[in-house]
């Protein structure tokens, strides 16, 4: 191949079922920048010499079968060395099992996505990683790897990722993990860590989501750690060996959806302050040594939709409140009282109550006594006043209100169709979403607005056009809304889909005011139309 397409720039044949080796004469292919071979059955061992693709600036052979069991089956990366212009690698999902070698330093420090998940490599992290000052993303998660995370980790200042997931790295989690100021993920679950969390991660000012479950952390958590406002996808400390009484702290995560530490032992009184997350979705505290009532503060949890604080040593009686929720599980505490009947009380697949003996009433299935009948005095009259009250007070408020109630029922079903169109999307995850909407992720400016491309879901690889407001010129805000009213208005299938709108608040506190599109890889019509530049195809008789 190589010794008859020595002009070639680009080679991309993923996606097919391709097997055997890579072809070694790829090396000859000086000009060569894109290699794209993922998602294949090629296997073996690689023997590219990438020392001769000088310009090569991107890599991706992962999802395939590659890998020869040899000690030195990782070596081709010493290769790669002379690649000064290489910003990504992706290894990742292969059958790789050597170990690491040093030279993985020596790569471009123009390296900004390094992908080797998913293989069996082994041994320990090289110190050296901490040369590719360029990194943006890094994900090893998923291997073998032992030993403790090296301290030059916190050299990689550019990181905006960092999944170490599923390995058996060891020992504390080094401070210097602080100096990633720009960091926005961190994955470091389901390893062997021990020690205390470090205080440093204050100092990540842009964290969005922070996985350190599963793992042998022990002490108390910091107060650092709960002063983060950034955090808004999910805070996962659970199945450690977490100590002491949670700081109330906890309740300046008011952007967090998801937080979680059960299984540790932590003990105290249930927290109040957790009303103060008031976009907390899912709240797990379960297998703890929490003690008192439930606070009535958690009634300003609006959108708690999971709740579980199974097996604690909590006590009082259930509150009302809860009803709303999705799913409740209770189980193993110490309350008491007549269990309510409305909501998800009245769900046996949603509603856990076991090991509560001195609960009464709910429905059949909870198998619970039936609560002791209270005397009822002379009560009889004064609920039969309410009843003939209440019933012609309804009577005459339907009659007043019938042909408004058939006008705005339509209205609602209407607006509620609209609304379940589009999905829902954070300040956070479109941050997440457009690499902190960075330079690189920038793909138009106007008057009132700039555009950048983004992918929203990393499973489908879908990428977006995120329209973001500049609110602190005049007329932006009402632009903004005669936008939104246009769209609300206009049906067409020709028209570039809107997919969502974001209307919130940045980290700062600063008013943010975001439309997301469907991106369109093409360009514009207009391009098409007007653009003077000449298609280019591939003369296949001169290749």
């Amino acid at each position: 191949m190589g010794v008859r397409l020595l002009h070639l720039y680009s080679l991309e044949l993923w996606g097919n079922q391709l097997t055997g080796p890579l072809p070694p004469s790829i090396s000859n292919c000086s000009r060569l920048k894109y290699f794209q071979m993922a998602y294949n059955k090629f296997s073996g061992k690689v023997a590219i010499d990438f020392g001769k693709l000088r310009d090569i600036n991107f890599i991706r052979l992962g999802q395939n079968l590659l890998g020869s069991k040899e000690a030195d089956e990782m070596k081709f990366i010493d290769s790669l060395e002379n690649c000064t212009a290489l910003e990504k690698l992706d290894l990742g999902n292969c059958k790789f099992q050597g170990v690491l070698p040093r030279s993985i330093g020596n790569l471009s420090n123009q390296l900004q996505h390094l992908y080797l998940q998913g293989n069996q490599l082994h041994g320990n992290l090289p110190r050296s990683i901490g040369f590719l000052v360029g990194l943006k993303r890094l994900h090893l998660y998923g291997n073998q790897f032992i030993g403790n995370i090296p301290s030059t980790i916190g050299n990689l200042r550019a990181l905006a990722e960092v999944a170490l997931y599923e390995n058996q790295l060891l020992g504390l989690i080094p401070d210097e993990i602080g100096n990633l100021s720009m960091l926005l993920y961190l994955d470091l679950s389901f390893n062997k860590l021990e020690g205390h969390i470090p205080s440093s991660f204050g100092s990540c000012h842009n964290l969005l989501a922070l996985y350190l479950n599963n793992n042998k952390l022990s002490q108390q958590i910091p107060t650092q750690l709960f002063q983060l406002p950034s955090l808004s996808i999910k805070l996962d400390l659970s199945q450690n060996n977490l100590s002491g009484s949670l700081p109330t702290e906890v309740g300046n995560l008011k952007m967090l959806s998801d937080l979680d530490l059960s299984n540790n032992n932590l003990s105290g009184n249930f927290p109040s302050s957790l009303g103060s997350c008031a976009s907390l979705s899912s709240l797990s505290l379960k297998g703890n040594l929490f003690q008192g009532t439930i606070p009535p503060s958690l009634s300003s949890l609006k959108g708690l939709l999971v709740l579980d604080i199974s097996h604690n040593n909590l006590s009082g009686q259930i509150p009302q409140f809860l009803e709303r929720l999705e799913y409740l599980n209770i189980s193993y505490n110490d309350f008491e009282g007549e269990v309510p009947m409305l909501g998800v009380f009245n769900n046996a697949s949603a509603f856990s109550a076991r090991g509560n003996v001195r609960l009464c009433g709910g429905f059949v299935e909870l198998g619970l006594p039936k609560c002791k009948e209270r005397k009822k005095g002379k009560v009889f009259f004064p609920r039969f006043v309410i009843v003939i009250l209440i019933t012609s007070t309804l009577f005459i408020i339907i009659c007043l209100t019938y042909a408004w109630c058939k006008k705005k029922s339509k209205s609602q079903l209407s607006q509620s169709s609209a609304k379940d169109r589009f999905l829902k999307v954070s300040y956070g995850q479109l941050l997440k979403a457009t690499n902190g909407f960075s330079e690189g992720n920038l793909i138009g400016n106007g008057g009132f607005s700039s555009v950048y491309k983004g992918i929203l879901d990393e499973d489908d690889n879908r990428s977006v056009a995120v329209k973001v407001l500049h609110l602190q010129k005049p007329g932006a805000q009402s632009s903004f809304t005669r936008e939104c009213e246009a769209w609300r208005n206009i049906r067409h299938r020709n028209l570039l889909r809107i997919i969502s709108s974001c209307s919130s608040i940045d980290f700062q506190g600063n008013d943010f005011r975001a439309l997301v599109y469907e991106f369109m890889p093409n360009g514009s019509l207009h391009d098409w139309l007007h653009s003077n530049e000449p298609t280019s195809r591939l003369n296949v008789e001169n290749a």
